[in-house]
Formats: C-alpha cells, structure tokens, sequence
C-alpha cells in the first residue's frame, strides 16, 4: 500500500536521522509524558524523496496535531511595543515637496482585551492604553473575512487577510509569521525550503528551516523544536541586503494536561537596516511583545461571541464586497430612519445657522469699533 504523503515525509526526516546520528526512536511528538512516534523506521519507503521538504512536512505535522486537539481558546492577550525613546511631533517631507505634521508617540504603548478563538473564528478586544481607544477584531477564517470595528472611530473595515495592512499578527498560532497577512502553516505549505537541517536538542529533535518567498522578498528561518510538537521558538528574518532585520523568540504553555502547547509569550526585535549580518539584538529599534495569560482551552464560547454587533451610528467599507453603507442610522422622533433629503437640509440649515452668527459677530465687533 502506498504511504500518504506525511508519511513518506516522516520517512524521508528518519532517513536524514540516521545520517546525523540522530536515534530513530528520539523522532517524536511529545504529549502527557508519552512518546507517540510519528512513524516506524522499518515502514520508511526507499530512498528517492526530497529531504528538505520531508521536514517541512514534518513540521507541518507535528504543530497540525497539536492544534486540532485545541477546539476553541480564551485568555487575556497583552502586547507590548516599545521604542528605545519618545518620539516627539515632527515633519516629515511627503510626494511633491510638502511638509506635514506628524503626532509623536510615547516610548511605551500597551494593546489589551480578551481574545476568542473556536477553530477559525476570531474575535480580538483590542484597546489601546496611549490613547484610550478600542478596536474590536472579528475574524471568519472559513470565509477569509477579517472586520476591523473601532468603536471610538464609528467605523468599521472588512477586507481579506491578504488586503490587511502589514502589521505583527496578534493570532496566537501566526505569532512567528511576524505578518498578520500570513498564517503559519500557509508560509510552510508556500515558502520553498532553501535549507533544511536536524539535529538533537537537549531533550528533542530540532528542526531548523530557511524559507524564502522572492516574490514577496522574504527569506526567514525558524527553529522548530519537538519539545513542543514542532511549534517555532526562534524567527530570524533579513532584509534585502541581507542584514538581520527581525529577530524573535517565542516560548509556550502546557494546556489539557501537557498533551498540547499554546503561546505563552513571544518578543519581537527590530534592528536597524544594514547594521548586523549576524544574529543579536543589541541596538534594537523597537520591540513588540505579547503574552497570553488566563488560558482556557475547550470551553465552550457562544455564537454571540463572534456577532459583529455595531453600537452607535457606524459606517462600514467592505473591500471583498466593493461597497460602503451605513449602520444603526439616526432616526427621527416617530423611529423612522431619517432620509436623505432630510438630511440635506439638517446640514443646510446647520450651515445658515454658522454663517448668521458669524454674521451677527462681525456685526457686533464693527459696532464696538465704531464706539
């Protein structure tokens, strides 16, 4: 019978095993103080299969396995982004020569709320301790639909992952993507492995891994450590010259009785361009941290939770559907919404209302003159 694909993976990493005197049988996912081996060695295929992929798929495995025990997911998520001084107001020159105002920001902003997940929902309470504002993430990872509500601002976004802005991830399981466009299994399953090692850690097999997307520019390399089911514990990204440009570490927690893991903190170091072409992070330009306290896992979280619901007039933009409309409208006293020629002539009446005191206060400080 032929073996699936992972199996003939796993395979292909046994084989790798036994050339870098890795035992056999130290090839594992670790889970409740048991030793479930991915695969038999005397069931490994013939030579032929590609061993740089071979870990990929391995990887892809062991963190598969660990995350589909975990069907749904609350806890407390706090990041941390911190910059080695305030930055003060300041212009910047922008397209043609003009100069604008930019608003500074404090040396140290911290995110925070409580964040939701059953399988690929999402549902992130974002608030930012700098300026008092709230963002309240809502994910439909089936329909790829990501909503982005800022109560404060009356509006709200819904875009696909793909058309988000560039930013660090706050979901749990993409934390070491570094980008909230990319998901983890996604950049495993799409990156072609330029190299690919094995070797034994203190207690686990490692697996380290260069990814490289050139279209996109990228070329991480993460460490993958079988301690933890082949969950990443160390991202190295450069920049185009080849210098490092991100540096990051991630350790996680136990969860339903150690048979699974899930993010316990992770730091993010920015360097500055062009500095280092080996791994540190001294000189930092900024760092991002989160953590995940109050865990539960398996509990059941209610529809309810993931029901976008919209306080207060808001406007949404929908960029998956190209169109904009208008929630929760103003209405009249007899509850009907107030129409558009309504409307008009509010803002009409509004405007003559600001041009007569304006008026009435010209008038006024004419006459004072006059006396």
């Amino acid at each position: 019978m032929k073996a699936s694909p992972n199996r003939e993976a796993v395979c292909a990493a046994f084989r790798l095993c036994g050339r870098t005197q890795v035992p056999v049988a130290s090839f594992y996912v670790a889970g409740g103080g048991t030793l479930m081996l991915l695969i038999a060695a005397s069931s490994c295929l013939a030579a032929g299969d590609d061993a740089p992929q071979a870990l990929v798929e391995t990887v892809i495995a062991g963190i598969t396995a660990n995350d589909s025990q975990i069907k749904t997911l609350r806890a407390e998520f706090t990041e941390t982004h911190e910059r080695p001084q305030a930055e003060a107001p300041h212009e910047v020159e922008i397209y043609g020569g003009e100069r604008v105002k930019v608003k500074g920001s404090p040396r140290v902003c911290v995110f925070h709320g409580p964040i939701f997940i059953r399988g690929n929902q999402l549902r992130y309470n974002r608030e930012n301790s700098c300026d008092g504002t709230e963002v309240i993430w809502y994910v439909d990872g089936d329909a790829d639909r990501w909503t982005h509500y800022s109560k404060h601002g009356r509006s709200s976004w819904v875009r696909h992952r793909a058309q988000l802005a560039g930013a660090p991830s706050f979901v749990p399981r993409d934390i070491a993507t570094r980008d909230i466009r990319e998901g983890l299994i996604d950049v495993l399953q799409t990156y072609r492995p330029a190299k690919a090692s094995l070797e034994q850690g203190e207690t686990a097999p490692v697996i380290r891994l260069t990814l490289e997307d050139m279209s996109k520019g990228k070329r991480p390399s993460f460490e993958f450590d079988g301690r933890y089911s082949f969950l990443p514990t160390r991202v190295v990204a450069p920049y185009g010259d080849g210098s490092i440009g991100h540096v990051m570490s991630l350790q996680y927690q136990p969860v339903l009785g150690g048979t699974a893991w899930v993010l316990e903190s992770a730091k993010l170091y920015f360097l500055p361009y062009g500095r280092f072409h080996e791994e540190t992070t001294a000189d930092w330009t900024q760092v991002n941290s989160c953590k995940l306290t109050d865990v539960h896992v398996n509990e059941e979280i209610s529809d309810s939770t993931f029901a976008i619901q919209y306080i207060g007039p808001t406007a949404i933009h929908d960029s998956i559907k190209h169109k904009s409309e208008f929630v929760n409208k103003p209405q009249m006293p007899g509850g009907a919404p107030l129409s558009s020629n309504v409307k008009l002539m509010m803002w009409f009446m509004n405007g003559l209302a600001v041009v007569a005191i304006g008026i009435a206060a010209g008038w006024g400080l004419r006459g004072r003159r006059r006396r």
